[in-house]
């Protein structure tokens, strides 16, 4: 059962670049092992999802906001070396 709903941040990056993402609307699960990233929600807020070659690539009025690597069937946000914050 979530515990609260709030604003999560997170570094993330890529290739060539790194910066912060604001996902708003997060939901907390105290008991949850993981981060889930709902790409329904990202496709509500205007990005674009495009998955091939074993990443995901989330674009947002053009512009690179993260990418994810598929390991073992499910897609990892690309972190940047400090994780989240």
């Amino acid at each position: 059962m979530p515990g609260g709903c709030g604003t999560y941040c997170l570094r993330v990056q890529g290739p060539k670049w790194s910066h912060n993402v604001t996902l708003d609307s997060a939901l907390y699960v105290p008991e949850g092992h993981s981060n889930l990233l709902c790409v329904s929600e990202l496709e509500k807020k205007g990005a674009e999802v495009v998955f091939r070659n074993g990443k995901a690539v989330v674009t947002n009025k053009g512009k690179v906001v993260l990418t994810a690597t598929r390991i073992l069937g499910v897609y990892i946000v690309d972190e940047a070396e400090e994780g989240h914050f």
